[in-house]
């Protein structure tokens, strides 16, 4: 069946008339970031559909990228599905840091961080690893525990690149087990699993590396699931 939509935006002219005004300033040369949040139903997509018509209308450029659930986060995949670049990736989230700070929202805070370390991760550990600290201290501090383990886990990580230390990534998983996070425990038990072999702990990298596999065929984690 063809989807209808009624020709009129009917009982939104608060929110058309905010996004008007960032549709404006964005024309004038004004960069931000406008959150869209609301339950599932309301009519958010219809609601940006609009706002991408009139940006395309009045001649500024429409980038789009989606947002689903999925077994594996990727964070600010819009952008990265819209953008493609690290470098833009990095001024992205940059900005969005900036716009949460002064929404007073840490936990997209500590998403742009993400992003902002995995960026620098590239070419700068010490760049990345002061990017994820500041995360973790910011959830830290606003009682953020999703975002505090995931901080964590990127901090184990770059010392796994340094020194292959699991020492984080173990504080990680215990993190991720008191939390019932049961996909990032399988992730970190594999990432654990490999750094204990390069240090030659067989014994304690096949235990890990067995716990990861459990997991992965007992709740379908396909993504690190083994044959």
């Amino acid at each position: 069946m063809r989807q209808v939509l009624c020709p009129v935006l009917v009982g939104r002219d608060d929110e058309t008339s905010h996004l008007q005004a960032a549709l404006a300033g964005a024309q004038a040369g004004r960069g931000g970031a406008v959150f869209l949040t609301g339950e599932a139903g309301i009519g958010k997509s219809r609601l940006v559909r609009e706002t991408a018509r009139a940006a395309g209308a009045g001649g500024l450029a429409v980038l789009t990228g989606r947002a689903v659930a999925g077994g594996v986060s990727t964070p600010f995949r819009p952008f990265a599905e819209g953008r493609g670049h690290l470098a833009e990736a990095d001024v992205l989230a940059r900005s969005a840091l900036r716009e949460a700070e002064r929404a007073g929202r840490p936990d997209v805070a500590c998403e742009a961080l993400e992003v902002i370390g995995r960026v620098a991760r590239q070419r700068d550990l010490e760049a990345a690893e002061r990017a994820f600290a500041r995360a973790a201290d910011l959830a830290s501090a606003n009682g953020l525990r999703l975002w505090r383990l995931r901080a964590l886990h990127e901090l184990g990580t770059i010392d796994q690149l340094r020194t292959e230390s699991v020492d984080r990534l173990e504080q990680a998983r215990e993190l991720a087990v008191a939390q019932g996070a049961l996909a990032l425990t399988a992730t970190l038990d594999l990432q654990i699993a490999a750094g204990l072999n390069k240090q030659f702990r067989a014994d304690e990298a096949l235990a890990a590396a067995r716990r990861s596999a459990d997991a992965a065929r007992r709740f379908r984690l396909a993504a690190l699931r083994w044959r």
